[in-house]
């Protein structure tokens, strides 16, 4: 199992943060060459979606404690909430609909 945990994890890590990188870059370059990236970025997305999945399942599975409820976002506590709170004040603001 270990070998899995550390083969999962290691694909995990490296799509996820190929496909943050490429995703900034293109953001940052206005978009060009992201006819380029399109597939490799569904790829990275696909594999890391698949191996967050097979992480839950390998290190969370038959338990919802309070790490998986956090996890899933189950829970509001936290940044998370805080951060939606501070959204939604901003998009009410007489500002905004100016």
């Amino acid at each position: 199992m270990q070998t899995v945990l550390i083969i999962a994890l290691s694909l995990h890590v490296l799509s996820s943060v190929f496909w943050a990188g490429s995703s900034f870059t293109l953001a940052r370059t206005g978009g060009l060459g992201g006819e380029k990236l399109l597939f490799p970025q569904i790829g990275a997305a696909t594999v890391a979606i698949v191996t967050g999945a097979t992480l839950w399942r390998l290190v969370h599975e038959g338990s919802f404690g309070l790490s998986e409820q956090i996890l899933s976002g189950w829970r509001d506590r936290g940044a998370g909430r805080d951060c939606r709170a501070g959204h939604r004040r901003r998009r009410r603001s007489p500002a905004a609909a100016q």
